[in-house]
């Protein structure tokens, strides 16, 4: 029965060991593997202090680096041999 693994990324040494925890211990063959990268919400943290295209500016760089990772974490999850499609989350 295929499993389900949910792996939260990003550019830390802790998301390298969980993805390769569960590289690991998964069947390539036959589990999911689902990437999740969570961004931080710029416009709440700078709210009053930045006009509305600087921090339409800092949001779209943020989803570009996390688009960056998940995509990095991708190609590496299918070199070393996931089969099933891998799942790409971005939550903001």
């Amino acid at each position: 029965m295929a499993r389900k693994w949910l792996v939260a990324v990003d550019d830390g040494a802790w998301a390298e060991y969980a993805f390769n925890y569960a590289i690991e211990f998964m069947d390539k063959k036959n589990d999911h593997l689902y990437l999740m990268h969570v961004m931080e919400e710029t416009g709440r943290l700078m709210a009053g202090y930045a006009t509305a295209s600087v921090l339409e500016g800092l949001r779209q760089s943020e989803e570009d680096k996390a688009r960056k990772i998940l995509v990095h974490y991708g190609h590496k999850a299918k070199h070393l041999g996931v089969r099933p499609a891998v799942k790409e989350l971005l939550r903001a």
